[in-house]
């Protein structure tokens, strides 16, 4: 089967929301296989991405369309907060949701709710009710809780703080993220003693109560430009642990976005844009790159 069959003709688009970038398609008969994501999100012999986003039919009443996201090495991750976002304006743009009226998306991390505030053909603010974060998932973290239902450990002379945005999180404070994301991002990632199904981490560098500086690690991806679920974890944490308000701009390599949280009981609300970079030649993916 070819791309442009699996698509049925509807465009391929790279985009990318704060220098985190997909190749985003339709694959509604869920065709796509391993194989076809790696050799598509290769930096050197493909197009070259942070991840692949497949729109597919809801499996949910509730919601519009369903968001499928693979890691460049072909494995899927529960959820991508800089993804949803792109997927929410290339829903837009091919006019399958209005401006202004709020898209119900189902994930693997559960249902998110987005709202594109303003769109224009290369750029769109989208604002994502990202969900409540969860800080105890035995799937995810091999810790028990605190007292106070939080997970706290220390793993390569650092303190972390272990959260959940439907995928998992690592969140750690120091003075130096540019550099200990490098050295010790792979090491925390895999440690699978502690992360059964391994880990994001963030190295979180603390500027002002509503100012934070993050470098981050993704699981299967190594090191981005940014991360949406990351930031909306790196806020969560710290604001637990009174190192800002419950609003904040978090500044990431590729772009800041805006966190909210108001507290337990309530959802994370993060507030980014979304770009087209450019739309793929599927007929071109077909012959030279997948061989069909």
């Amino acid at each position: 089967m070819t791309l442009r069959e699996i698509t049925n003709d509807r465009p391929v688009m790279k985009m990318q929301g704060c220098g985190n970038d997909f190749v985003v398609l339709f694959d509604i008969n869920d065709k796509l296989n391993q194989d076809i994501v790696k050799k598509i999100c290769s930096l050197h012999y493909g197009v070259g991405s942070d991840g692949l986003i497949a729109v597919m039919n809801s499996r949910k009443k509730e919601a519009s369309y369903r968001m499928k996201f693979y890691n460049p090495d072909g494995t899927l991750a529960e959820m991508c907060g800089n993804g949803i976002r792109c997927f929410t304006k290339y829903l837009a743009d091919l006019k399958l949701i209005s401006e202004k009226d709020e898209l119900v998306a189902d994930t693997d991390a559960g249902l998110i709710r987005c709202r594109i505030e303003k769109n224009k053909p290369k750029s769109a603010l989208v604002k994502v009710n990202m969900g409540e974060p969860v800080f105890f998932n035995p799937s995810q973290i091999a810790l028990s809780p605190d007292k106070d239902g939080i997970v706290k450990g220390k793993i390569e002379n650092f303190y972390f703080t272990f959260v959940s945005m439907g995928n998992p999180h690592a969140v750690i404070f120091t003075d130096n993220p540019k550099d200990d994301v490098k050295k010790y991002g792979s090491i925390i990632e895999k440690n699978t003693n502690i992360f059964p199904k391994k880990t994001n981490v963030e190295f979180v560098k603390v500027n002002s109560k509503n100012e934070l500086t993050m470098f981050v690690w993704e699981r299967g991806a190594g090191e981005t430009l940014a991360c949406g679920t990351g930031a909306c974890a790196a806020l969560v944490v710290s604001v637990i642990n009174n190192k800002s308000d419950d609003k904040a701009v978090v500044h990431l390599l590729g772009g800041d976005l805006t966190i909210e949280w108001q507290g337990k009981n309530n959802p994370v609300l993060m507030t980014g844009s979304a770009e087209n970079v450019f739309e793929i030649n599927v007929d071109s993916l077909d012959k030279y790159l997948l061989g069909k």
